[in-house]
């Protein structure tokens, strides 16, 4: 798989909780625009996650994005009462998805470095995904940020991941489709990308673009519970992961973008 470019490790916006006695990193968030269409279309900004990433008190967390230049950030309250969001996040809890919409023009004022998804060209929906022969084994991307560490803030990362199955969400037997790929809870909300190897006509592509497919909702539990282990009369329960990921498809973020562009409700 060739390289990402590295412009979508600045389509990232990170979720800090401010609750506890130290910062902890909670989950991911990433900047998506949407054109409406027509003659009189416009470019709609959104920042878009996971319904249980913002399910908490976004009164008590952070959003924490890069600067144009330079390794500085800034913070606001993720709780959509800042300078750069008109209104509050747009929840959808059945499938998963949140979203709120953002002020291009306080992006720019603070100079935040923001990258975006094209939702209408760099985005592919379910029965596309089909069209393209995407299935079991295919590679795709996880974007999200390291995990953290004592008095250093977690920085972008990538990781690599294979689509485990999909055939129930081609059939309409589930919601959500199977990734094994490694991630920790703060990769909640991070987007996930693949490069298909072949066209709608099943024609192989040469120089494959990445587009967006999803995000990340939650890990699959182990069936089977923790495993208790012995080691010198201590007592240890080890929690096994399964490495599957549910990934939340990019028709129930378009779903809710085009109900926020119609001014709907979800």
């Amino acid at each position: 798989m060739p390289k990402l470019p590295s412009r979508y490790l600045d389509t990232l916006a990170m979720f800090e909780d401010s609750g506890g006695e130290r910062l902890r990193y909670a989950a991911t968030g990433f900047f998506c625009r949407y054109f409406t269409g027509g003659a009189e279309g416009r470019t709609l900004l959104f920042l878009v996650t996971s319904g249980r990433a913002v399910s908490g008190d976004l009164g008590k967390t952070l959003l924490i994005c890069g600067r144009r230049r330079g390794f500085r950030r800034t913070s606001y309250l993720a709780d959509g009462r800042n300078r750069i969001a008109p209104g509050d996040w747009l929840v959808d809890s059945e499938r998963d998805v949140a979203l709120l919409p953002l002020d291009p023009e306080r992006l720019k004022e603070d100079a935040i470095r923001c990258e975006t998804f094209d939702l209408r060209g760099g985005a592919l929906e379910g029965s596309q995904l089909r069209r393209h022969g995407v299935g079991e084994g295919d590679d795709v991307l996880v974007l999200g940020f390291t995990p953290e560490r004592l008095r250093f803030r977690p920085v972008t990362m990538v990781r690599r991941g294979i689509i485990a199955r999909i055939q129930d969400f081609y059939g309409r037997r589930s919601p959500t489709f199977l990734v094994d790929a490694t991630t920790f809870a703060g990769n909640t909300g991070s987007p996930v990308v693949i490069r298909p190897g072949r066209g709608r006509g099943g024609q192989p592509l040469t120089h494959p673009r990445p587009h967006l497919i999803g995000l990340v909702s939650d890990s699959l539990p182990n069936p089977e519970g923790p495993v208790r282990r012995t080691d010198d009369g201590l007592t240890m329960l080890v929690q096994v992961h399964t490495g599957l990921v549910r990934i939340v498809p990019v028709d129930a973020i378009l779903r809710l973008v085009r109900m926020a562009a119609g001014g709907g409700s979800p």
